[in-house]
């Protein structure tokens, strides 16, 4: 690399730096978080305060290393939630417009939310929020995604909005959903049901272990660090070509060295393969002989495992994944069972 090649790459990795700590913090940020869950952000989930986010700059470093960014800052404390029922500010364009998710595209919780979404076939809209400026949140005092608006109300946090959704729509027929610009269909109240003591173990294990494993793969060498940022960019929209190159090259920089420095964080050691096919093995084993956690039909903590693998479907991580463990035909099997996307368009 030349001298003026090295200073210009320097000078660009500061300036999105220094934006970082408010914008790209999603996506896999959310992949290495402590407790992470939840949320991707920059300034770490709100009501996990303590540990600080190891995602935290390259700001354009795509959603991935932004959503990393974003969960990391966690406690311990994995289910407790933000402000999920603060109203909805007077600028939210979208207060009245049906159920909006404001969402990186290929955020692993935001695909957890939309996993959740699909399955129980509830229309909704997406708003794609630029990671750097975030203008598309500015209405909003939380400044991570994902964030749902609904019934005019604001909700935020990945676990607290995907129990409010099967709460409010779980029981809910089909036929009743279809509604858009009137709000939430079905009009009951929603009823929340305890989660099983196994329930919660899985899905603590899959914002706590799972992607963090996740994480350390899709950026464990200098290639596929690129190639995890080529599939993030072509899946984000929005993005101009500058953008582009900044998150596939600098992001890949970024993420290769962070994802070495959670190794030694979190005691992943050895080979990050066997640390992530002994953990679908691990889920599939849990699984046992029934279809899905839940028995017949996906419990949450099947729906989130199937959200976060959706995150990375088109990286190499996913291929091998699939190629090499035993989680292939559990997915297949999710996938039939959450069906085509309830997304609808503008």
């Amino acid at each position: 690399m030349n001298v003026s090649n090295f200073l210009w790459r320097r000078g660009l990795t500061s300036v999105l730096a220094s934006r970082s700590s408010g914008s790209l913090a999603c996506t896999w940020r959310c992949l290495s978080s402590p407790a992470a869950d939840m949320s991707c952000s920059s300034p770490a989930i709100q009501d996990r305060p303590g540990e600080k986010n190891p995602f935290s700059a390259f700001a354009a470093g795509g959603v991935f290393l932004g959503a990393a960014l974003a969960c990391s800052n966690g406690s311990s404390q994995l289910f407790v939630h933000a402000d999920a029922d603060a109203p909805v500010t007077s600028h939210s364009p979208d207060s009245q417009s049906g159920i909006v998710l404001y969402q990186y595209t290929v955020c692993p919780f935001c695909c957890k939310t939309k996993a959740v979404l699909d399955y129980y076939k509830v229309p909704y809209r997406t708003v794609e929020v630029n990671p750097l400026t975030k203008k598309e949140i500015k209405w909003s005092d939380y400044k991570k995604v994902p964030v749902l608006v609904m019934d005019g109300k604001q909700y935020n946090d990945s676990t607290y909005i995907t129990e409010e959704i099967k709460a409010r729509f779980g029981s809910v027929e089909p036929s009743k959903k279809t509604g858009w610009l009137g709000g939430v269909m079905g009009g009951s109240a929603p009823q929340k049901e305890e989660a099983t003591e196994e329930e919660m173990k899985w899905r603590k294990w899959v914002d706590e272990w799972l992607v963090r494993v996740i994480t350390t793969n899709i950026y464990r060498t200098w290639g596929e660090s690129v190639g995890s940022f080529d599939y993030i960019t072509k899946n984000s929209m929005g993005w101009g070509p500058v953008e582009r190159t900044a998150a596939r090259y600098v992001g890949a920089v970024g993420m290769y060295f962070i994802a070495g420095k959670m190794k030694k964080k979190y005691s992943i050691e050895g080979d990050d393969r066997a640390h992530l096919y002994k953990a679908l093995d691990d889920w599939v084993a849990a699984v046992g002989g029934r279809s899905f956690m839940g028995g017949d039909k996906p419990e949450l903590s099947d729906l989130y495992v199937f959200g976060v693998l959706k995150a990375i479907e088109g990286t190499e991580t996913f291929k091998d994944a699939m190629a090499n463990t035993r989680i292939q035909d559990w997915f297949v099997r999710m996938a039939d069972a959450v069906g085509e996307s309830s997304r609808v368009e503008s």
